[in-house]
């Protein structure tokens, strides 16, 4: 399955969890989303089961509208997939973790971080992908930021955004 086809079908598994009040969508919870869309897209990806584990926490209840949840669940989907892809090569075992947290300041968090080979900086550069990312970011007037984690292996993409149901002020 291509890449386009893949942001599709979760643009469209956003539309299957809409809460209909009346005659317009309006909901989505979003780690319910997040659970849903890593689960399907590890077992699609991960030829060997448990060979990569895929976690997802949400530590904040997350109701957010359609305008938000589809750039989120395509810069999760974006990132997972770049991780799933590289971060493990030659049968490397290893995690993929997704957060999603209250961030302070009325700003929510969205972090996805692998322990796999890292990404290199010459790749950075050079990703579709985190172009993309970028870009969804802004859309919901976030910041991306991608850089290796604290303890040297793998990469961490994370996202700040405002919350919409806490904005400050």
């Amino acid at each position: 399955m291509g890449v386009a086809t893949q942001r599709l079908l979760r643009v469209g598994e956003v539309h299957g969890l809409l809460t209909y009040r009346g005659e317009a969508p309006d909901a989505v919870d979003f780690p319910s989303y997040l659970h849903r869309l890593c689960q399907q897209m590890a077992a699609g990806m991960v030829a060997e089961a448990g060979r990569v584990r895929v976690e997802v926490v949400a530590e904040e209840e997350a109701i957010w509208g359609p305008d938000l949840v589809v750039p989120l669940g395509l810069i999760a989907g974006e990132a997972l997939t770049n991780a799933l892809k590289y971060a493990f090569p030659n049968d490397l075992e290893g995690r993929v973790l997704l957060v999603l947290r209250a961030a302070g300041g009325g700003l929510m968090r969205l972090c996805v971080e692998d322990d796999g080979v890292g990404m290199p900086e010459t790749r950075r550069e050079a990703s579709l992908g985190l172009r993309l990312i970028d870009m969804l970011a802004k859309q919901i007037k976030g910041k991306a930021e991608v850089r290796k984690r604290s303890d040297g292996k793998g990469t961490v993409v994370m996202i700040t955004f405002p919350d919409p149901n806490n904005s400050p002020g």
